[in-house]
């Protein structure tokens, strides 16, 4: 005990009892157990400031800290509610917190880590300006939208620092346009790709989700695919029967003896016709014409 600064006060009470002492550094009375200096772990709690403050050396500390209690002293292990001289804002920190931190007011020091860590006008005019924006109003916070202009496109934009600190650029439409510029495919490899399909483009490539008109090297017919739809397996729909052009229609309701009245409705629309073999008005589908059930329904004995 003597040899970790500790004056035995009363004889030896037990290895894992208090023994009454005097540490020869500050005078106090303290009341380690042999056992706990054993291990290294005891000794001067007033030394090691572990000790409770008294509610005059608490309100000491508290007032070098710019805090005025409000309340009845708690301990030193609890929040004592007080009051910051500076902001006049309400907190609670304990005893131990301001001694052992060197804490303050929680508002002030936010306020003052915000300070340390705020940047210059000029240091934020300059990241500004790199992300091709021209400042209209004088900066204020990271947090804060600030009024530019892009220099690309000349509109009017309000982005926070922190977005263009970390890359995401200020100006929405000319981030949209550059994100197009990237989704797009070359021109010359969309031709290529198309005329491996089979297909022989008539008009500039519009862009990947838009009809390309074109024209079908198999059909010899004009349609107009997407180079997505096209990329993702999808041929020819005049050759699959998925698009029926009015012409190939109109052909084929003559080729059923039928005379059309009207233009080409649709394949799942009634429409209004003439038999040829009776002189009859009828209005088939020509969908059911194409799958061989339709016609005249006269000639065909359906109707009396």
């Amino acid at each position: 005990m003597r040899a970790r600064g500790l004056l035995p006060l009363e004889p030896y009470p037990g290895n894992s009892r208090p023994w009454r002492c005097r540490c020869k550094k500050c005078g106090n009375q303290v009341r380690p157990r042999y056992a706990s200096i054993k291990r290294g772990q005891g000794g001067c709690i007033f030394c090691s400031g572990k000790a409770q403050l008294t509610e005059t050396a608490a309100l000491e500390l508290f007032i070098k800290a710019n805090l005025k209690p409000i309340e009845k002293f708690p301990g030193s292990k609890k929040g004592w509610k007080s009051k910051c001289i500076k902001c006049g804002k309400v907190s609670s920190p304990s005893v131990t917190t301001i001694k052992n931190r060197k804490s303050k007011c929680r508002f002030c020091s936010a306020k003052e880590r915000g300070f340390k860590g705020r940047l210059s006008q000029e240091k934020a005019i300059e990241i500004a300006r790199n992300s091709n924006l021209e400042p209209l109003e004088p900066y204020k916070t990271s947090q804060t939208r600030w009024k530019c202009r892009c220099l690309t496109c000349e509109t009017i934009v309000y982005p926070m620092l922190t977005s263009l600190q970390r890359g995401q650029g200020g100006c929405l439409k000319c981030g949209y346009a550059e994100n197009k510029r990237k989704q797009l495919t070359p021109e010359d490899e969309a031709i290529a790709f198309f005329e491996s399909k089979g297909f022989t483009p008539l008009v500039a490539y519009p862009g990947a989700s838009r009809p390309w008109k074109s024209k079908c090297n198999n059909c010899g017919e004009i349609s107009a695919p997407h180079y997505n739809r096209v990329k993702s397996g999808t041929g020819c729909g005049i050759c699959a029967g998925k698009i029926v052009p009015s012409h190939i229609a109109v052909k084929r309701m003559r080729e059923s003896n039928l005379e059309p009245l009207e233009p080409y409705p649709g394949g799942k629309t009634a429409w209004r016709c003439r038999c040829r073999k009776c002189n009859r008005e009828v209005t088939p589908k020509y969908a059911d014409i194409r799958n061989g059930d339709g016609g005249c329904k006269y000639c065909g004995g359906h109707y009396i």
